[in-house]
């Protein structure tokens, strides 16, 4: 199979585009959840009022309801939006693109580390990657983030082999776009540039290439920094929202990022979904690891390559904040392509080349199948059917409040979430027709405990007082939802 695959390089990045789009677009438009909205509201704001602002929360802290979170995703989501509507699958586009985009990029990188045959296989393996899935059905940063920062690392390997200081600039446009759809894109600059800086040493203040890196990667940044610096109010969001945000002894931001290899592995309730512990992805950390050493030992350039890229990504993740599992998407193509690497090694030195072959079917295969499994679960939580109940229920023109879950559904209502919204600013400042009560993340929390307990009290027993419940909706995954109509 291996030997079919070098054959015939363009043929398995095909299989390779086919094969990701097989496993991400069935029910493509099932399980929207709460980021999702996070990163939609902004969007639509920016449509309708001309700013980038999250409407459905209210806080004294940003009074004018500032989204400050960086511009890319929220820009992207507008343009999908004006071009073809509201909608789930319209919201979900631009992610599924950039992880095609991923997987073309990642047979870009392995061909140029290691050759056609790296790449391809390198392509089929990222296509089958769980976390690469989760990036492509879901509204967040990670898929197009992880896409710019591949391109941007090829796009520096490539101008180093051309000598050629326009791709460089190229590159840096790249990761700097990436930046621009979230922070974690530093890191992600930071291993581009550190690809540069071992190849030019102490000589790198002299390359036209470097300073053409910098450039572009300032021709992304300099427009949102320079806005944010130009407003009063727009500085004081910015503080809100990132003020504090990495503090904390470093010892408690690494034992909090054991969670994240524990969900890579497979022994969360995220990642396997069993009521114990199973270390499901296990062989593939073990397959990963053993084949940067066989690339170490054997082709030491290619593989200092690929941790001059990682280094700097597991560094991050370790001072940042969220140790959101979904992250690890940015590993992904530089996992695959040292599996790649390692595998064309041995099969060219004719070593172990039954274990070779049984290790990619492996990765390949468990992974697939584990995929599609994910899929048929989100049969479940049928988000078209909840919002068709819930906009037939709740009538145009009101005001809702609710959990951010269903701002989708009811984007054309004034819609208040109570996810940053305090109940207090509802009953005294902004009365709402309809309240939706007793969600799924009502009920059983955010994944930290039972988060809203006290919320949920107060909210159920002044609906019951001051209102009535005029509807139930019920679905697997949502929830028992209770609708009340509030006498005002």
């Amino acid at each position: 199979m291996l030997k079919r695959i070098a054959m015939q390089p363009r043929a398995a990045l095909l299989v390779a585009v086919v094969l990701l789009l097989v496993q991400a677009v069935p029910l493509f438009s099932a399980r929207w959840v709460e980021d999702e909205s996070w990163y939609a509201v902004p969007a639509m704001s920016l449509l309708r009022e001309g700013r980038l602002r999250n409407t459905t929360f209210y806080s004294e802290r940003n009074a004018h309801q500032y989204d400050m979170k960086p511009p890319a995703l929220p820009l992207t989501l507008a343009a999908s939006f004006k071009a073809l509507g509201v909608g789930v699958a319209q919201a979900r586009l631009p992610s599924l693109l950039a992880t095609v985009g991923i997987v073309v990029a990642t047979f870009a990188l392995g061909a140029e580390l290691g050759g056609a045959a790296v790449g391809a296989l390198a392509a089929l393996l990222v296509s089958s990657d769980t976390f690469l899935l989760l990036a492509a059905r879901c509204v967040r940063p990670e898929g197009l983030q992880t896409f710019l920062g591949t391109l941007g690392a090829w796009l520096c390997l490539a101008s180093r082999r051309r000598g050629s200081a326009g791709l460089s600039a190229l590159s840096g446009v790249a990761v700097g776009l990436g930046i621009c759809y979230h922070p974690n894109g530093l890191a992600f600059a930071a291993g581009v540039g550190l690809l540069l800086l071992l190849e030019l040493r102490l000589r790198f203040f002299r390359s036209p290439r470097f300073w053409a890196m910098v450039g572009g990667v300032m021709v992304c940044l300099g427009p949102p920094l320079l806005l944010v610096a130009s407003d009063a109010d727009l500085r004081a969001a910015w503080h809100a929202q990132y003020f504090g945000l990495a503090s904390g002894p470093l010892l408690q931001r690494f034992v909090q990022e054991v969670a994240r290899y524990g969900a890579f592995l497979g022994i969360t309730p995220f990642s396997s979904g069993l009521p114990i512990p199973v270390p499901l992805r296990l062989h593939i950390a073990i397959i990963v690891v053993v084949s940067f050493v066989v690339l170490y030992r054997s082709h030491r350039a290619f593989a200092q390559t690929l941790l001059a890229m990682l280094v700097p990504i597991l560094l991050w993740w370790l001072y940042s904040v969220n140790k959101s599992p979904r992250y690890l998407v940015g590993a992904a193509p530089i996992f695959a392509v040292a599996v790649a690497g390692a595998a064309v090694v041995c099969l060219d030195a004719r070593r172990w080349r039954p274990w070779v072959t049984l290790g990619c079917v492996a990765m390949l295969a468990t992974q697939v199948l584990g995929n599609l499994a994910l899929v048929y679960a989100y049969r479940k939580a049928d988000y078209e059917k909840v919002g068709r109940t819930l906009r037939a229920v709740i009538p145009p023109g009101s005001s809702v409040y609710g959990a951010i879950t269903f701002w989708l559904a009811l984007n054309d209502r004034d819609y208040v979430s109570y996810t940053r919204t305090a109940l207090s600013y509802v009953l005294e400042k902004k009365p709402c027709q309809y309240w939706i009560l007793n969600d799924r993340v009502m009920m059983e929390g955010d994944g930290s405990g039972d988060t809203w307990r006290t919320l949920r009290a107060q909210a159920n027993t002044y609906a019951r007082s001051h209102g009535e419940l005029i509807a139930e909706v019920t679905n697997d995954f949502y929830g028992n939802l209770h609708i009340y109509r509030i006498r005002q």
